[in-house]
């Protein structure tokens, strides 16, 4: 079975479809490099347990870290 040649509007349609598809990756890509960048940032932090030491740290020093 083939398939007959798609009409001008259905070809305006696919290519509407593939921009958006491609919008959608950039943001997607460009959101992902956002949380990478954040969580390097974080990393040597954690590293040195956010500058306080985990034994010193208990429920009533917790608010201080908000």
């Amino acid at each position: 079975m083939t398939r007959p040649n798609p009409t001008p509007r259905q070809q305006l349609c696919a290519e509407k479809d593939e921009g958006n598809r491609q919008a959608a990756l950039a943001a997607s890509m460009f959101k992902k490099a956002e949380i990478g960048a954040i969580l390097a940032r974080l990393q040597p932090l954690g590293d040195e347990h956010f500058n306080a030491s985990p034994d010193a740290i208990g429920r009533g020093t917790s608010a201080r870290f908000r």
